[in-house]
């Protein structure tokens, strides 16, 4: 490296106008991304408190470096996690509101875990799906299956057709979730020819008032003979470590694999970046009301690589811990969380020592500064990035300034990419500007190259701050409403991905009551949350009392995109002729239905 990774450490941390003079180094990062990780593997063994196994090329200890070795070492004791409660803890103090798992308890549970999973047929390199929100079974499950060496997909439970549509894509051997979830699994159980019986393992149960006890059953394990041998097993530079899925990308089910190496180098380069090192034990990481799919498990695999604290909150237990909040190093603040707390006249955050916020809401200036003000972090210094656990971690990031986001990010060190055509992904962009590629890898950010860096510009796809908004999932949900003609998400004239959710409901609802409409669309959008989840709702519905053009069976997305954004379909339902002719179109659909040619049959016997 021409210069020195401390000296780019300090580069990085020094707050100013979010614009780099010198990006030698990151060049040459891109040029050369194995010198690169080469010298941070260098850094990060000479840092460490404690040596790590993994070595570059060759083969990662993940569960090793993550937690065993700090829970062996001299800061066993420090909390991995921490977390709040929904009820009191048996011999909790209440000047204590949150519960600790520490390094130490973290191995010890973690061992009992994989010794079930062992016994129940999870080998190396089976695929493992974790169905449990963020928490302490999220976390023990996944050490657990680090341990095994086991391929981990991480899903939140969350409708049935959401977990089916991506289980069938995963095909997992093994699955481990909460009973109370097994309901959603019904819709993905039907086609599989595993069992479900033999497919779930053993549910995952948090008691940590019997920290004591967890410890005594894994040092009894660990000096078994019988598992002596069952240690954490390593993982090759090129085997697959996750199977995750990004709602980043469309379709959004689609499982992508990320190896080993990608997810140890992007956990070390994304410290480098958020200025965390590995002799620093205890940093404290906390990310409140943050998109599951799109940060984890690789968020939590960065915090433990580097002994640090992940504090799991939500925006209501945030605001009632007030004062007793514990000092914070690293705020991730998501639109979803700065908008609960501008409603609250919360204590100010005045143990937060950075934050940082996705650089696709980085624009909405105004809402940033009365969340700043209001909270006391005006002179907190600030980062924004762009986060994707698919893609084993950051992929653009900014330097840090005091006030609002800054808007100038850059692409990660260490991370080849490409920029393309915005209209032919698999041809390269024709000036500066284009749709960010990693290599290898493929994500929709439209990006505008200005003074060095980038700024964003949208999505080549519908999206709400660059998140898919799952089309075909929403499309086809919506259409098995029996009062749907049809149903297709066009995007707005708008640089920023945003659209609208087009329903139609045929020529019979042209003269639908107001409140009648408030019911439907309140039905649609209950259809849409149950079915997938509550991310999937659209901001904007609109209900057509037209019927839609097909092609070969199927919508005409380029007449309904082309209709909307032509201001045609509201004149369309209310034009007497062509409602005429919707009306003849859907009399015959119903009576080219079994339902309608038996209705036709029984009329003529009656004449």
């Amino acid at each position: 490296m021409m210069i020195s990774l401390d000296a780019v450490r300090l580069q990085l941390q020094q707050p100013g106008d979010g614009v780099m003079r010198d990006r030698i180094w990151l060049a040459e990062s891109l040029r050369s991304p194995a010198a690169f990780a080469e010298a941070l593997m260098q850094q990060a063994a000479r840092l460490s408190v404690a040596p790590a196994k993994s070595q570059l090329g060759m083969a990662f200890d993940l569960y090793h470096d993550a937690v065993a070795r700090h829970a062996l070492g001299p800061y066993g004791s420090r909390p991995a996690m921490l977390y709040a409660t929904e009820g009191p803890i048996v011999g909790q103090k209440e000047s204590e509101p949150l519960c600790a798992i520490s390094y130490g308890h973290l191995h010890a549970a973690a061992a009992l875990v994989a010794d079930s999973f062992r016994k129940r047929g999870v080998q190396a390199g089976d695929i493992l799906c974790i169905i449990y929100p963020l928490g302490p079974e999220l976390l023990l499950a996944l050490c657990a299956a680090l341990r095994v060496g086991a391929v981990v997909s991480v899903l939140p439970p969350q409708g049935a057709d959401f977990l089916a549509n991506r289980l069938r894509a995963l095909r997992p051997q093994h699955i481990v979730t909460a009973r109370r979830y097994h309901p959603l699994l019904k819709e993905w159980y039907g086609p599989q020819a595993v069992p479900l019986a033999d497919a779930l393992l053993e549910e995952i149960i948090i008691h940590p008032q019997q920290a004591e006890q967890t410890m005594a059953a894994a040092a009894e394990l660990e000096s078994s003979p019988a598992t002596t041998s069952l240690g954490s097993r390593p993982y090759g530079a090129s085997d697959a470590l996750f199977a995750l899925f990004s709602p980043q990308r469309d379709p959004g089910w689609i499982p992508i694999a990320v190896n080993a190496s990608s997810a140890y180098l992007g956990a070390l380069c994304d410290g480098l970046i958020l200025g965390i090192q590995p002799a620093q034990f205890g940093t404290v990481v906390c990310a409140p009301e943050h998109r599951l799919l799109q940060y984890q498990p690789t968020l939590l695999l960065l915090v433990l690589l580097h002994g640090g604290t992940y504090l799991h909150l939500d925006a209501a237990q945030l605001v009632s811990l007030g004062s007793r909040l514990p000092p914070v190093d690293i705020l991730l603040v998501e639109p979803l969380l700065r908008d609960q707390l501008l409603l609250h006249r919360a204590a100010p955050l005045r143990g937060v020592r950075s934050w940082l916020c996705a650089f696709t809401e980085a624009s909405d200036t105004l809402n940033w500064k009365d969340w700043s003000a209001q909270y006391e972090l005006e002179k907190t210094p600030v980062r924004c990035w762009h986060y994707d656990a698919a893609s084993a971690g950051c992929l653009l990031f900014s330097l840090p300034q005091r006030g609002t986001p800054p808007q100038l990010v850059y692409p990660s060190p260490g991370r080849p990419f490409s920029l393309c055509d915005p209209q032919a992904e698999d041809q390269p962009a024709r000036g500066t500007n284009g749709i960010l590629r990693p290599i290898p890898g493929a994500c929709g950010l439209l990006l505008y190259e200005h003074n060095g860096g980038y700024l964003y510009g949208g999505t080549r796809w519908p999206s709400s701050g660059g998140h898919s908004l799952g089309a075909t999932e929403v499309e086809a949900v919506t259409q098995e409403l029996p009062y749907v003609a049809g149903a297709v998400l066009v995007p707005e004239q708008s640089d920023k991905g945003r659209a609208s959710f087009l329903v139609f409901l045929g020529p019979h609802m042209r003269r639908m009551t107001a409140t009648k409409r408030i019911q439907v669309e309140h039905k649609i959008r209950e259809q849409i949350r149950q079915r997938l989840g509550p991310s999937f709702e659209p901001n904007s519905v609109r209900l057509l009392a037209a019927l839609p053009r097909t092609k070969d069976g199927a919508i005409d997305y380029g007449w309904c995109a082309g209709q909307h954004r032509e201001g045609q379909l509201d004149k369309r339902a209310q034009d007497p002729a062509l409602n005429l002719i919707d009306r003849l179109i859907l009399a015959c659909h119903r009576i080219s239905t079994p339902a309608g040619l038996i209705a036709m049959r029984a009329a003529s016997l009656r004449k």
